[in-house]
């Protein structure tokens, strides 16, 4: 495989983290996509209120398109 038929391409990435800690198991390509997540990540700390702080952030990553 040449490099010729790859793109390197940075691919802005999307998790939820609570407290700084991601929680997401997957990956999202916006922050509207993501939002769901942290709906349900909201819905759980307000039953259990222990002053969590969530947020959605971009991940760090490579992609390598074919």
């Amino acid at each position: 495989m040449s490099n010729d038929t790859l793109e390197n391409t940075e691919t802005i990435m999307y998790a939820v983290f609570r407290n700084g800690v991601r929680v997401s198991d997957s990956e999202y390509d916006s922050k509207l996509d993501a939002q769901r997540e942290l709906d349900y990540w909201t819905g759980i700390i307000n039953r259990y209120p222990d002053g969590s702080k969530l947020e959605i952030r971009p991940l760090n990553q490579k992609r390598v398109k074919n």
